[in-house]
């Protein structure tokens, strides 16, 4: 009597899967090939220069000069060039130069968005955030859309040098450091709690420096000034506000924080004597 197999047909079945997958595997593993060599990378390409849009709608072709006396202005206050203004990539300065330059063509000649995307070449996006930017400088200075060309576009330069987009970081040890080289006070006796005239001057100074350069609260400062009270910050600040007041709008918040200890010391003693 011929023997008959019990098991189950699902046990042959997961067999036969288990056979074809030790197959494919040794098949992969004969046709693999490994490459000793390989050819390095592709450099990337750079990408183009912008190209505004030189065309403009045949009922607008007589605005392009006043688009025209609008970049030059503000490519003058930002202290760049027209041709830079429209064609370097990457540069912070020259591509604020060209998003203002279309912000203040919206809101000057109340020209069409869709319009000045298209000629300075940038999405519409960039120019909503250039023109809500540009609205609250002129809201802050109270400035209308008529006034002079050139006064407008040295406030917008000096607004955004002064932005937190254009800001350096700062942070409150750089600050103390650049105080206390420039004043000879050691750190150690700023963040102290002795009160001697020669030790207090610099530790306000630098408190009012951290008040104004950064955007630390004042019970922060006080915590990282030997553990103060808010207070005593407020004061230092109150203190120092003729000093910070007079300081030259040459000195942008860009500039090395060594360079704002000196004028603030400079000034100081001259406020104070």
């Amino acid at each position: 009597m011929p023997h008959v197999s019990t098991a189950p047909d699902h046990c042959q079945t997961a067999a036969d899967v288990m056979r074809a997958a030790i197959a494919s595997t040794r098949r992969r593993q004969e046709s693999y090939k490994p490459t000793i060599f390989s050819p390095p990378p592709a450099a990337p390409q750079p990408l183009p220069p912008r190209e505004p849009c030189a065309e403009l709608p045949p009922d607008l072709e007589h605005i392009r000069p006043e688009i025209d006396r609008t970049a030059k202005a503000v490519a003058e206050a930002f202290e760049v060039t027209v041709d830079a203004m429209l064609q370097t990539l990457g540069d912070k300065t020259t591509t604020a130069a060209l998003q203002f330059s279309a912000a203040l063509c919206v809101r000057r000649l109340v020209l069409p968005r869709e319009v000045v995307c298209e000629h300075f070449g940038i999405i519409d996006a960039t120019l909503v955030a250039a023109l809500r930017s540009l609205d609250k400088i002129i809201l802050l200075h109270s400035v209308t859309r008529f006034a002079e060309l050139s006064a407008v576009a040295r406030l917008v330069h000096y607004e955004w040098k002064n932005s937190a987009e254009y800001r350096a970081v700062y942070k409150i040890d750089d600050i103390v450091r650049a105080v206390s080289e420039a004043s000879g006070v050691s750190r150690r006796d700023i963040f102290s709690s002795r009160r001697t005239a020669n030790i207090v001057r610099p530790r306000q100074i630098a408190m009012a420096l951290v008040k104004h350069l950064t955007l630390r609260s004042l019970p922060e400062i006080g915590r990282r000034f030997g553990d103060r009270d808010h207070t005593t910050v407020l004061h230092a600040c109150r203190k120092m506000k003729p000093v910070i007041d007079r300081l030259p709008d040459s000195l942008t918040t860009a500039a090395p924080a060594i360079e704002w200890a000196n004028a603030a010391l400079s000034i100081a003693n001259e406020v104070f004597g």
